[in-house]
């Protein structure tokens, strides 16, 4: 009996946790399922986002989102800051835990998205927002660009004239060298008579014999000459 007591009160203590309200929010799992060991959360209660899948109380599945964020998902996981009206938006319903906020733009401006997050001025031909962030371009504004598979000569031009200047470089600077090198090698082997030391070779005695017994000869014909004149 004892048992059958303290189950009925756990069994209410579990609702009444389910069950209990921040405000207007009601804090915890809205919606579970029984499980070997507890309890798992098929849906957080609006305002809430889920803080464990599974676990043994419905009312620690879910927690109420802080104040300035807001959840509209039932097992989010996390909650959103809140936007804040800026630009040509004018504040219409304040951010709750539910909620974003609610914002509209002025007069001579509409809504550009169905959340109304940037204005756009009426009769304007621009996708440019009226917000701090955009990054967007007017569409007057925007420069064309050609087709992908163009190919733009001029940088084949530039290309084909740096080739060209290095190729000739290369070739003048061979050809510096080359004559330099000629020069030297002519410089180092000079056209000179080659003019051998007498050694004891017989040939060579020989040859240095018959030069002189030529030289003699000539001598002697001469002299004959005068002698006969």
């Amino acid at each position: 009996m004892a048992a059958l007591l303290f189950w009925l009160m756990a069994l209410a203590l579990l609702i009444q946790g389910s069950q209990c309200s921040l405000g207007d929010i009601q804090v915890g799992c809205k919606s579970w399922e029984k499980k070997e060991n507890g309890v798992c959360c098929n849906e957080c209660h609006p305002g809430n986002h889920l803080v464990e899948r599974c676990g043994l109380r419905p009312a620690d599945l879910c927690k109420p989102c802080e104040p300035g964020t807001f959840t509209v998902n039932p097992l989010d996981n996390r909650c959103y800051p809140c936007n804040e009206c800026i630009g040509a938006q004018v504040h219409v319903k304040s951010c709750t835990a539910r909620a974003d906020t609610v914002c509209r733009c002025i007069e001579g401006y509409h809504c550009e998205n169905s959340e109304c997050s940037r204005c756009q001025k009426n009769n304007q031909t621009t996708s440019k927002p009226l917000d701090n962030d955009s990054t967007e371009v007017p569409v007057d504004q925007v420069i064309s660009r050609p087709p992908e598979n163009t190919w733009t000569i001029f940088p084949v031009l530039i290309v084909g004239a740096i080739l060209m200047t290095i190729f000739i470089t290369f070739f003048i600077a061979a050809a510096v060298i080359i004559k330099k090198r000629g020069k030297k090698a002519k410089m180092q082997n000079p056209q000179f008579p080659i003019v051998r030391t007498p050694t004891d070779d017989p040939r060579t005695l020989i040859a240095i014999e018959c030069s002189f017994h030529e030289a003699q000869q000539e001598q002697g014909t001469s002299t004959e000459s005068l002698i006969s004149k």
